[in-house]
């Protein structure tokens, strides 16, 4: 999904890696699986993805519900809170 003002470019893996916060194996794993945008050669040793499809794919995933998160990670989560709350 192009915004309006961006020219299409193509992204470097470590650019691709940065904005979807997931490792380059994960990647490959999910592009050979066909649910993750496929490269395009740059050049005989140079791939990389159309911006467009990559952010697209991120906008494409749902939104992680409150009650998605397991009870321990929860858990967890609110006691630091308090602990940050209780130094302030």
């Amino acid at each position: 999904m192009q915004h309006s003002n961006e020219p299409l470019r193509l992204l470097t893996k470590r650019e691709v890696v940065s904005l979807t916060g997931l490792s380059y194996a994960v990647l490959r794993r999910l592009e050979a699986k066909g649910t993750f945008p496929r490269r395009r050669m740059i050049s005989a040793k140079k791939s990389g993805w159309y911006s467009d499809e990559v952010q697209a794919w991120i906008e494409s995933r749902p939104l992680r519900s409150p009650d998605d998160v397991p009870p321990a990670i929860r858990e967890h989560w609110d006691r630091t809170t308090r602990q940050r709350r209780q130094q302030q």
